[in-house]
C-alpha cells in the first residue's frame, strides 16, 4: 500500500500538478494527524479500537500509522488475543520478512 500512496502521489502531481498536489498532501497530513488525536482521546479497549483500526487501514498503510498499531497490538496483547496481536505486528515488518521472525510468548507447564 505504500509503494501505491507513492505511484498514486507522482501520478496526481502529474494531473493536477504541482501547487495542487503539495495542497492534497498537506489535507491528508492534516486527516492523519487528527486520526491520530482522535485514537489518543478513545478508550484504551480492544473492543472500540479495532473497528477504527480496520477503517483507517483502507485509507492508510500500516507504516503510516506506526504508532496506532503498536498501540493496538499493546490492546491486543493485554486482552489475552495473542495471534491477533501477531497479526497486526506483522503488518508492520518489511516486505517479505517471515511472521516467524516475531517473538511468540509460549506460556510454561504449571503457570
Amino acid at each position: 500500500p505504500l509503494a501505491a500512496a507513492s505511484s498514486s502521489s507522482s501520478s496526481a502531481r502529474a494531473v493536477l500538478g504541482a501547487d495542487d498536489a503539495a495542497r492534497a498532501d498537506e489535507r491528508c497530513e492534516a486527516i492523519r494527524l487528527r486520526w491520530r488525536d482522535r485514537l489518543r482521546n478513545c478508550s484504551s479497549e480492544l473492543r472500540a479500537w479495532q473497528p477504527l483500526i480496520e477503517l483507517r487501514a483502507m485509507a492508510l498503510a500500516p507504516l503510516q500509522q506506526m504508532e496506532a498499531w503498536i498501540k493496538f497490538g499493546s490492546l491486543c496483547r493485554k486482552s489475552g488475543r495473542l495471534e491477533l496481536c501477531r497479526t497486526s505486528l506483522s503488518k508492520l515488518l518489511p516486505p517479505g520478512a517471515p511472521i516467524g521472525s516475531l517473538p511468540v510468548y509460549q506460556q510454561k507447564m504449571g503457570e
